[in-house]
């Protein structure tokens, strides 16, 4: 098999070199870029929101973007700790309800169904009230110096915790 070489005509000097080469060096170029894309995109993405530590990296981000100091941190960390027990707590309670809710499908008892939902829309209510008042209590433990941060922090709390809608839309004549 003859070696085909390949000139190089924008580089000034004499280079040339197999199609082998060129194919190896191509491969090896392209894995290296995209090792250097998904590191850059992990750093200023921070970790997806099925990582372990997709939390921590919600809770670093509050703490720097309201500028805590230690102490101010440390309370921080106390009320999250509290408002992740609480959030728990709610949620194992409405797992158990959906639990009962959907063993009862072939049932058809409306009245157990309407209840069940109507507890989980409780729950909802609960979760909701929790992270308001939890971002009231760390408004709460911010210097006068620092609510000008907390209101920009404010305004993207949607953002920051908002959960991602996935898979297909709903479908058009799905029945409720």
């Amino acid at each position: 098999m003859a070696i085909t070489r390949l000139s190089c005509p924008m580089i000034p000097i004499n280079c040339t070199m197999s199609k082998t080469k060129l194919l190896v060096a191509s491969v090896i170029a392209l894995i290296v870029l995209n090792l250097g894309l998904m590191g850059a995109f992990f750093m200023v993405k921070g970790p997806p929101k099925g990582h372990k530590n997709h939390r921590q990296h919600k809770t670093t981000k509050i703490i720097e973007r309201l500028n805590f100091d230690d102490a101010q941190t440390e309370q921080f960390l106390a009320l999250v700790k509290e408002h992740r027990n609480s959030i728990d707590e709610i949620n194992q309670k409405g797992n158990l309800i959906k639990k009962e809710l959907y063993q009862d499908l072939t049932k058809n008892n409306l009245i157990r169904k309407n209840s069940l939902i109507k507890n989980l829309g409780d729950l909802q209510v609960q979760v909701e009230t929790i992270h308001f008042n939890h971002f009231i209590d760390i408004k709460e433990i911010c210097r006068p110096e620092q609510f000008a941060d907390f209101e920009e922090f404010k305004e993207q709390l949607v953002h920051i915790f908002s959960k991602k809608k996935g898979g297909p839309p709903p479908h058009k004549n799905r029945r409720h």
